[in-house]
């Protein structure tokens, strides 16, 4: 638990971000409390360990704003998903689900540019997302309206691909 000045930055078992890299520190945004702090290199594991370790079979998705092209391949894109597939010691191999593309990720660069990702997260994301007046419930026309939205080309089907665009797309 850290507090400063009567305001709680965190405590045990709150997920923080990643903002900042210094070469002593790191900043991370809690949100639980909305505060950041710092956080020495020197204990990142001890403070953060079950954040920062990642696990053959954990799941990742890109945040927006960042894509990995090389030689006209794109690897990965904005709301793609992909698996850890392997560990081989300070990088893991990340398999991206949209592109079938294999990236091998340094350990500390994987919290630049994505997030872990749970289906139980993305659910309540989604159902917030069709919620447009933010009641706390989907009605028929929020329902419709979502299908709409998500429905990229009109044609009255929502195919995988476009489901798979909704993280960013709703």
């Amino acid at each position: 638990r850290l507090a400063a000045g009567g305001a709680e930055f965190f405590a045990g078992g709150d997920f923080g971000v990643v903002t900042g890299m210094q070469e002593e520190y790191y900043v991370v945004a809690w949100t639980r409390t909305g505060q950041s702090s710092e956080v020495l290199r020197s204990r990142w594991r001890e403070v953060c360990r079950r954040a920062w370790d990642l696990q053959i079979g954990d799941r990742l998705q890109v945040l927006p704003g960042h894509k990995y092209e090389a030689n006209g391949i794109v690897y990965y894109a904005a709301g793609d998903i992909g698996e850890v597939r392997r560990i081989d010691g300070r990088s893991q191999y990340i398999a991206w689900e949209r592109t079938g593309q294999t990236t091998r990720v340094s350990e500390d660069r994987w919290l630049k540019f994505t997030r872990r990702f749970s289906h139980e997260k993305a659910g309540l994301e989604l159902f917030d997302a069709f919620d447009a007046d933010s009641n706390g419930g989907v009605t028929r026309a929020e329902w419709l309206a979502a299908f709409a939205r998500i429905d990229g080309n009109k044609d009255g089907v929502v195919t995988r691909k476009e489901w798979r665009l909704l993280p960013q797309e709703t």
